[in-house]
């Protein structure tokens, strides 16, 4: 059974009010659905953060980080790479995961928010995913998507960076793009 644990930090707050169900589906349904795909991430708790800010932010970070002059809708910082032999994939870190509040088991379809009651657990650190407010509002309206819908896309596209999925040839984009309408498609049914 995989556990996944899920941080938030909002740093603005009144405009990321109540999104963080959002964010959380579509990461647990990313993960569902490559866990047939990604063998290492069977009976390992994940541990996913996410940073909900706006275009400053994304901006300083998109400039410093990929030296983008310029704001974006969600940058994906990975922890590990799933290029590795297994056993460097599997050293875990050692955490208190009991201040952290969307923790959730998975096993099969089945997604259960549950207590982890451990003072320290070993997950592995999949990485860092940071959003924009503006970005997703602005986009979404040039998709003529709603907010919330655009907001799982976006949440499953840098979900999947993590996982080690890119677009950076045609075969990998269209890989990518296969599995965020498949994932897009179940998180439309929750």
């Amino acid at each position: 059974m995989t556990k996944l644990n899920v941080i938030i930090e909002i740093s603005k707050k009144k405009i990321w009010h109540k999104k963080s169900d959002i964010i959380v589906n579509a990461i647990l349904q990313t993960i569902k659905h490559l866990k047939s795909f990604r063998s290492e991430i069977l009976d390992t708790t994940l541990m996913i953060s996410v940073l909900l800010s706006d275009d400053k932010r994304l901006h300083k970070m998109n400039l410093k980080y990929r030296n983008q002059n310029k704001p974006t809708n969600v940058l994906s910082f990975q922890n590990i790479s799933w290029q590795d032999e297994i056993k460097d994939i599997l050293s875990l870190e050692q955490i208190d995961i009991t201040k952290n509040t969307h923790c959730y088991s998975i096993d099969g379809d089945t997604c259960l928010k549950q207590v982890f009651h451990d003072k320290s657990l070993k997950v592995l650190q999949v990485g860092d995913i940071a959003i924009s407010y503006e970005r997703i509002l602005e986009e979404s309206q040039e998709q003529e998507r709603t907010f919330d819908e655009y907001l799982s896309f976006i949440t499953i596209h840098g979900t999947l960076h993590l996982m080690g999925y890119d677009h950076q040839t045609e075969e990998d984009t269209a890989i990518m793009e296969e599995l965020e309408r498949l994932i897009m498609s179940q998180c439309m049914k929750v």
